[in-house]
């Protein structure tokens, strides 16, 4: 068991807003956060939660509600698109779809752990929402393959370029980063 919890307010972590903008843009480059106002702003939407472990903010994860009407074809072939560049302005609060946008861990976080508890989070109070849910993953097969041992199923689609310059620091030959692999929770 994992002594990880999470915050989904941003006044609750409002000391540690600029850690967590700057330790998630580390990781995802232009596809990072880029403010707090951008971080409060998806904390709003009840999308996105920071997660802690000895007080430290140790995570974070990024989920959007779209309306997809059960066609994987209205799913946004771009990051950007889907977003609103990164501002969560295509949240539909009446979306049927739950999209994982992206999740990370940041260091001194075991990486499966983090995504145990990152996926049964989403499940337990994200997935209820919306009667589909799936991801927006890099095409990394270490990420594939932590959705596929959380029950997610790959969906066939694979936006090409969807995060145009991407370069993950856990990609391996092979992988395609820029990518996505849309991931099926729930179809």
């Amino acid at each position: 068991m994992t002594d990880l919890y999470f915050i989904d307010s941003f006044f609750r972590l409002f000391d540690d807003a600029n850690k967590v903008v700057k330790k998630h843009g580390e990781i995802w480059g232009n596809y990072g956060l880029k403010s707090e106002e951008q971080l409060r702003r998806g904390m709003e939407t009840g999308g996105v939660v920071v997660f802690y472990k000895d007080e430290t903010p140790s995570g974070i994860l990024r989920s959007i509600r779209i309306h997809t009407g059960h066609d994987l074809g209205m799913i946004p072939t771009t990051y950007d698109k889907l977003t609103g560049n990164g501002d969560w302005t295509t949240h539909d609060p009446d979306g049927d779809t739950i999209v994982l946008v992206d999740f990370c861990r940041f260091l001194g976080v075991d990486w499966r752990d983090a995504s145990r508890y990152i996926i049964n989070h989403a499940k337990g109070h994200l997935f209820p929402l919306a009667p589909y849910a799936l991801t927006y993953s890099p095409d990394i097969a270490r990420v594939i393959s932590i959705h596929e041992k959380n029950g997610a199923r790959f969906s066939g689609q694979k936006p090409k370029k969807a995060r145009e310059g991407y370069v993950s620091p856990i990609a391996t030959e092979g992988d395609t980063p820029e990518d996505a692999a849309l991931m099926i929770y729930r179809w």
